[in-house]
């Protein structure tokens, strides 16, 4: 299902991924759940990206169960998804959930984490990077330990090369960094936990 704003990477995702897997696309006219509850009963809808702040207006919405059966995988992004409310949304609606980090700079999704079981943090995690190379530096850009918070960077070869027509903005946000290359500085901060995923919380605008 397409609900996205095509200002929004989600957006790439919620039209790309369906077309090239020979799937088709259902294009929404609002995001209101009791609407698009509709629709993917109307159209056996299978995958849908939800915010993490939409959860709980479907958690008050009522359903039936079985008229969202072809429903399998809720993508969720953009946002610190609570652990709390994930665990009840899904009690309510026992679909595949995957959390993941994702930036327009870096062409949509950085890391992936499916939920196996409910984690023992407060916040669901963001996962472990696939095509790109994400770090986690202190503010003298130097890799932090295990455990430890700092800024996300991102590199790798998908990363854009800048923006458009803001030559002071590109030289500010995409460094030369004298050990990793050319990274992304995203702003938010994050850390690694001891078993290799990134946990993420964006504070800075």
């Amino acid at each position: 299902m397409h609900k996205t704003s095509l200002t929004q990477d989600v957006a790439l995702l919620e039209i790309g991924l369906p077309l090239i897997s020979g799937g088709s696309v259902v294009i929404a006219a609002n995001d209101e759940p009791k609407e698009l509850q509709k629709l993917i009963s109307q159209h056996k809808v299978t995958i849908i990206h939800l915010y993490p702040s939409e959860l709980p207006s479907w958690l008050n919405t009522t359903n039936e169960a079985a008229s969202l059966n072809s429903w399998r995988t809720l993508l969720s992004s953009g946002e610190t998804l609570s652990t709390e409310i994930a665990n009840k949304f899904l009690q309510s609606y026992p679909v595949s959930l995957h959390n993941f980090y994702s930036l327009p700079e870096a062409g949509g999704e950085v890391t992936h984490w499916q939920w196996l079981e409910e984690p023992p943090r407060e916040n669901v995690p963001v996962g472990n990077p696939g095509r790109l190379s994400v770090y986690v530096l202190d503010q003298h850009q130097d890799p932090v330990p295990t455990g430890v918070p700092g800024e996300i960077y991102i590199g790798g070869s998908s990363l854009a090369r800048g923006y458009l027509h803001q030559q002071q903005q590109t030289s500010q946000k995409f460094i030369e960094h004298p050990e990793l290359g050319k990274l992304f500085q995203t702003g938010d901060i994050g850390r690694y936990h001891n078993q290799g995923y990134l946990e993420i919380g964006r504070t800075q605008p």
